[in-house]
């Protein structure tokens, strides 16, 4: 027995996952009810948030990039300890 349940999504969501499912050859019904198999099965709603810096990283994150586009604080490549010792010794 087959049931129809009516859901509201951004317009855009429903797009892209209709995208997405005709793209793998499936239809969008095909792909959502997957989804709730899944979940009934695994009783687990898995969810992946995009990762948030805190203020401190992004503080220290942009301390770099405006020394990377002053070119400041930034060494070369070293192929051995050796030119490392010149190059630590030369700027001082």
């Amino acid at each position: 027995m087959r049931t129809s349940i009516n859901i509201e999504i951004d317009r855009e969501t429903g797009i892209y996952a209709r995208e997405i499912a005709t793209g793998r050859g499936i239809s969008l019904g095909v792909l959502v009810n997957t989804y709730l198999k899944k979940l009934i099965k695994s009783k687990e709603a898995c969810f992946t948030l995009p990762y948030k810096m805190s203020l401190r990283l992004e503080k220290y994150l942009s301390r770099i990039e405006k020394d990377i586009q002053k070119n400041k604080n930034i060494s070369g490549v070293f192929s051995s300890a050796k030119d490392l010792k010149k190059y630590l010794h030369d700027e001082n």
